[in-house]
């Protein structure tokens, strides 16, 4: 139950990314800067940004000053908020991917649910990266 409202939740986001691309890709106040990922995904990276990257910059000052820190080493326009979005779209996309893969290819239980996994966790890093 807890796995299938997972993934509802994000093929709802990707579907609303989707359709925030094509619709506002004028208005979105993108730069040559921010890598290219980061302008293909920008709406619902600023979505989780908007809602989550607050309360993430505060639960890990650590991990945020790390992420600060690799920005500015890469001279990207980014916000530590924006790659905390990034985290939690990729992993949900990597999840559903995942997911996706694991019901539809026939292989071990423990080898579908071990790439369901993997797909989340990369989508979780990749933003870093």
């Amino acid at each position: 139950m807890i796995v299938a409202g997972l993934v509802f939740g994000a093929v709802v986001c990707m579907v609303w990314v989707v359709r925030n691309i094509l619709s506002e890709s004028s208005e979105n106040n993108t730069s040559d800067k921010k890598p290219a990922i980061f302008r293909i995904f920008g709406a619902g990276i600023y979505f989780f940004a908007a809602n989550t990257g607050r309360i993430m910059t505060d639960i890990f000052p650590k991990q945020s000053l790390k992420i600060s820190e690799i920005i500015q080493k890469a001279d990207v326009e980014l916000e530590v908020k924006e790659v905390y979005g990034a985290q939690i779209l990729f992993f949900l996309m990597g999840g559903t991917v995942g997911f996706l893969v694991m019901i539809n290819v026939p292989l071990s239980l423990a080898l579908q649910i071990m790439l369901a996994v993997v797909f989340g966790i990369v989508g979780l890093l990749y933003p870093i990266m």
